[in-house]
């Protein structure tokens, strides 16, 4: 054996080792499919040249024939198995991946077939099916490469410098070509080109897999973070309409629904809030209460539903006389309404009830269609002060209804404050 026969047995069990290892550690049957296919063809060129025969099996000579014919034909079935694989015949072709399936079954059959007959005969067989095996293979390639595979280009270069030396051989075992040292050498530098090529080709493949599962990763963590800040937008949405909706609520549940004042529940608390910073800071706080002038008679007159067109007017009247947002009026019960004037003045709530009155009194009150086209009045008790410990809430709500209960008895229709010491008029 040559050093140059040495140098392929070498290259050839260096590449098929490798294949191996990257098997083992991807899983991929493509690789054990080409170990396969090279530990196959490096058998069979050494059955071939009389390697095996001098080295592995001296004693077996008929062995040695049918060795050549059952490697030649694994040589086959394992290319055939690659390629289809290789060049995911099943995804790009289905015609391709049948006749694939075809060729591997033929190619079983054939391993029992030549375990049976003469070498003689078997050689005439076997090389014609692996030229045509080679020829379809490389036309799986070609079209593969057409259909745009990324690694079919680099396939088809090393089966056409395998393709060429194994014509040479074909040729030269049915004599049409005489032996010598190019057609006993093309076969072996075409097969290590061609696995060279081809372990090029796998290499490559795995770095476009690996691009793929970098690109895919990144586009799942792009997906991940669009998701992520969809889920933040329509969380920050519904958070903002949850909001929304709990404002709506608490306007609701502190509106007066026949008025759209303040309820009696939010005066409450708003008097509490205001007396106690009126009383931290010593800032003046006035109360009136407002009380619609005989409205018993109109509702037992015209009916309820006058009452409470009256009752809204006067509301909506005297709303528009106050300071937007720090005064407040609201529905204090039936006909009756509270407003609440902080850091003013007693004369500045005098001034504010009596042109609360007048904005009553002095427009009828359009209800025709009912019957009602009257003017009515209210009257009007006002208390202002600033807050001392001693004092409550409660205290200066009945000192206001203490001084609206004075102008109902002064003859309604009018404004009075209280004092301490007496009551006033104006």
């Amino acid at each position: 054996m040559s050093v140059s026969h040495g140098f392929y047995i070498g290259g050839m069990v260096v590449i098929g080792i490798y294949n191996l290892l990257v098997f083992f550690a991807l899983r991929d049957r493509s690789y054990l499919y080409y170990v396969g296919y090279v530990l196959c063809i490096l058998l069979f060129l050494a059955s071939l040249n009389g390697w095996t025969f001098k080295y592995l099996w001296p004693q077996s000579t008929t062995w040695n024939d049918t060795a050549i014919l059952v490697f030649l034909n694994g040589t086959m079935l394992f290319g055939i198995l690659f390629a289809k694989h290789f060049l995911e015949l099943k995804n790009l072709s289905k015609r391709l991946n049948i006749q694939a399936n075809i060729w591997v079954g033929v190619a079983s059959l054939c391993f029992i077939t030549y375990l049976s007959i003469p070498y003689n005969i078997g050689i005439k067989m076997a090389i014609p099916f692996a030229a045509l095996a080679c020829f379809w293979t490389l036309f799986s390639g070609f079209y593969a490469w057409l259909r745009g595979h990324q690694s079919a280009g680099i396939y088809v270069i090393s089966w056409v410098g395998f393709l060429v030396g194994g014509v040479l051989l074909a040729l030269n075992k049915l004599q049409v070509i005489p032996r010598n040292i190019i057609t006993d050498q093309a076969i072996q530098l075409g097969s290590l080109l061609e696995v060279m090529l081809i372990s090029f080709a796998l290499a490559q493949r795995i770095n476009h897999e690996r691009s793929k599962r970098i690109y895919a990763q990144q586009q799942a963590l792009d997906f991940q973070m669009q998701a992520k800040e969809q889920l933040e937008a329509n969380v920050a949405e519904r958070t903002k309409e949850l909001k929304f909706a709990n404002e709506k609520l608490k306007e609701l549940s502190d509106t007066d629904q026949l008025t759209g004042l303040k309820n009696r529940r939010y005066l409450d608390q708003f008097l509490d809030h205001e007396f106690n910073r009126s009383l931290r800071y010593k800032h003046m706080i006035s109360v009136l209460l407002i009380d619609i002038d005989l409205f018993k008679s109109v509702n037992d007159t015209y009916g309820h539903l006058v009452g409470d067109i009256c009752i809204k007017e006067v509301a909506n009247r005297f709303s528009h006389q106050l300071r937007v947002p720090t005064d407040i009026s609201a529905r204090y019960g039936g006909e009756e309404f509270c407003v609440v004037l902080p850091e003013t003045s007693i004369e500045g709530a005098m001034i504010v009830a009596e042109r609360i009155r007048k904005s009553i009194n002095e427009q009828k009150i359009d209800a025709q269609d009912q019957g009602f086209d009257k003017c009515i009045s209210v009257s009007v008790g006002v208390f202002s002060k600033i807050p001392e410990s001693s004092d409550t809430v409660s205290s200066f709500l009945n000192k206001a209804d203490k001084a609206l209960y004075t102008a109902k008895e002064n003859g309604r229709n009018r404004v009075e404050y209280f004092k301490a010491s007496s009551l006033g008029s104006k």
